[in-house]
């Protein structure tokens, strides 16, 4: 039978746990939605306590200690046997504690959230758990608690609103709405794919390329890994892991995160940064400074894990600090290598997007306005070519088009040009550099084209530049 809530600590208890059940829906990462969840547990705990609902307040409890227990479960896959101990418990609770079906829904709507929390990928984390309130609200009528009523309904709001959106927008969104298992399996492919062609020989997750190469006193075998190929092939396992493609993509990426770490990262005091292209090659390079940096920030808010953060920063900071005047980076430090270039500049940028995203800071946030800044100002002419260098037009290269593309729309929000600027490049190079038989151009030179096909530097490029304009809604060929 309904008994509205009595006293004011009571339901001020629930009024605070409200607001913590309604937040937590709200923010991105699963750590932070976790947390946020345990806080409502602990205020519905007292609350229950006050309106005696004994096994509301047995359940609450636990399901906040769930919470925190949960969290370490997308770095520490072992530690899932801690959590599933706690299912047991849930069971002598709901026997101690049985007082008909109030004790039922609760159990029923504790198990459905248990389930939840035990989920890594995020859009099943949120739909079984959204799931379980029906149950709670039951049990919250039954024993006649408004406040928890009304944070079942708050909670419904904001948590069925973000569920909704996730599931219009974003590739993994599109993949699991529409059902479209013939463009997952493609990409879980790929990825596995890409597993097999680690490094040999190495205890670390790394990748090299797949061809021997011609340093200027070296040649270097194929699959020798090195830091730009390892950081593309992880982030490529982190984007099949937060899709939801599968398990087995995280421990690979996490431990490619090691090899930076452990391998290539160095400092002696007054530099510091991930040696590339070989480990023994200490020689700042600014782009792989902040790829190799991204790369460890993101695999920090994924997996909770910090403790590779202190190198990821001092690498970010050294080249942060190393921003001329202008807006621009030289390639490196050493004095061959003071170009400046459209592809690495936009690495440059989208790394400290990333970094500041991941991390949620805006310590390289004026950095970057300034990078960003020199690269729209020098990198493109009027006609939307995409200059390989900062201070000529020629040559053109297909490499330097694609990164562009990607730049500008990674950019789109900071910049009120980077839509039309990212189109009118697409036009030129439809118009410039795409062969009907289907590829792009290597090279567009002052007096010739170079119309050479390359799978790696080009075709790869720009199919990853066409599919994110796509995706975005902007231009991409028929």
């Amino acid at each position: 039978m309904f008994a509205p809530a009595a006293g004011f600590a009571a339901n001020l208890l629930g009024a605070c746990g409200i607001l913590a059940n309604f937040a937590w829906p709200l923010f991105h990462r699963r750590e932070s939605m976790l947390a946020a969840q345990a806080t409502g547990c602990v205020f519905f705990t007292a609350h229950f306590v006050l309106i005696d609902a004994t096994t509301g307040a047995v359940m609450a409890t636990l399901a906040g200690v769930q919470a925190l227990l949960a969290i370490p479960l997308g770095a520490r896959p072992g530690f899932r046997v801690v959590y599933l101990l706690t299912l047991p418990l849930t069971a002598a609770a709901l026997a101690v504690t049985w007082y008909g079906l109030p004790s039922l829904f609760a159990a029923i709507g504790l198990t459905l959230t248990s389930l939840g929390r035990y989920q890594i990928v995020v859009i099943r984390f949120r739909t079984l758990i959204l799931a379980s309130i029906p149950a709670w609200t039951l049990h919250n009528f039954l024993v006649g608690s408004i406040p928890g009523l009304l944070s079942d309904a708050f909670t419904l709001a904001s948590g069925g609103w973000v569920l909704f959106s996730a599931y219009q927008r974003g590739r993994r969104a599109r993949v699991e709405a529409r059902g479209d298992a013939t463009a997952a399996g493609h990409a879980r492919t790929v990825a596995r794919r890409l597993l097999e062609l680690r490094s040999p020989g190495t205890p670390y997750w790394c990748w090299g390329y797949s061809f021997p190469w011609q340093m200027r006193h070296e040649l270097v075998p194929r699959f020798a890994p090195n830091l730009v190929c390892t950081t593309f092939a992880a982030n490529a396992l982190l984007d099949a892991h937060e899709f939801g493609l599968g398990p087995g993509f995280l421990a690979p990426a996490v431990s490619a995160g090691e090899y930076l770490a452990k391998e290539l990262y160095w400092n002696d005091g007054g530099h510091a940064g991930f040696a590339y292209p070989l480990p023994d090659i200490r020689e700042p390079i600014h782009n792989a400074n902040f790829l190799g940096a991204a790369l460890l920030c993101r695999l920090a808010r994924l997996t909770g894990e910090k403790s590779a953060l202190d190198a990821a920063l001092a690498a970010a900071r050294y080249s942060a600090g190393s921003q001329r005047e202008d807006g621009s980076w030289p390639y490196g430090t050493a004095s061959r290598q003071q170009w400046v270039d459209n592809f690495h500049t936009g690495y440059t940028l989208c790394a400290l997007q990333s970094i500041g995203a991941d991390l949620g800071t805006d310590e390289f946030e004026p950095v970057l306005l300034k990078g960003l800044g020199f690269y729209l100002e020098h990198f493109f002419t009027a006609r939307g070519e995409p200059k390989y260098f900062h201070d000529r037009t020629y040559p053109i290269d297909i490499h330097s088009v694609a990164q562009s593309l990607i730049t500008l729309v990674a950019f789109r929000q900071h910049d009120s040009s980077a839509d039309a600027l990212a189109q009118s490049v697409f036009a030129w190079t439809m118009a410039h550099m795409w062969d009907d038989r289907g590829f792009f151009y290597y090279r567009v030179l002052r007096a010739l084209t170079i119309r050479t096909s390359y799978m790696r530097w080009s075709q790869a490029w720009m199919l990853m530049a066409t599919s994110i304009l796509a995706n975005e809604s902007l231009a991409v060929p028929a």
